[in-house]
């Protein structure tokens, strides 16, 4: 019982010191233009199990493996502040998800843009019908990402 205490407490010691690592590096929250982009280059990437969420890149080991290697990426953390939790996610601060993210989307632009521009169509074209006027402060908001 002890040590599974103690796992857990280094474990949340190294979460918040992830969360002040990326809010030194200009974290601003989920509705910062960069971190929804980067959101959807990790949605859009074909790992079910990685996700892009408070500013920080989190899955197993082997899918964020997979996807720095199509980014062109060397696999392993860079990242002091990286850590894998009891559960064998690794987490990741924004910093190297952006660079991650923005070697995807160049090394694989069809990947990423594909998903965008079937959203942003069908959100475009929602105004127009009735009771769709709700979707157009969404609309601008993403499109800005």
């Amino acid at each position: 019982m002890f040590d599974r205490n103690r796992t857990y407490l280094k474990e949340e010691g190294q979460a918040e010191g992830l969360r002040r690592y990326n809010e030194r590096n200009g974290y601003k929250g989920d509705k910062d233009p960069i971190a929804e982009a980067i959101e959807q280059v990790f949605a859009s990437c074909g790992e079910p199990d990685v996700s892009f969420d408070d500013g920080i890149l989190s899955g197993p080991t082997d899918a964020l493996d997979r996807i720095r290697t199509r980014a062109g990426v060397p696999t392993g953390n860079k990242s002091y502040v990286a850590y894998t939790g009891r559960n064998g996610e690794v987490h990741v601060p924004i910093d190297e998800a952006l660079e991650i993210a923005r070697k995807l989307c160049a090394a694989e632009p069809s990947t990423v843009l594909t998903d965008v521009e079937a959203t942003e169509r069908d959100w475009s074209s929602r105004p127009s019908r009735t009771g769709g006027e709700y979707i157009i402060p969404l609309l601008n908001e993403y499109r800005a990402s």
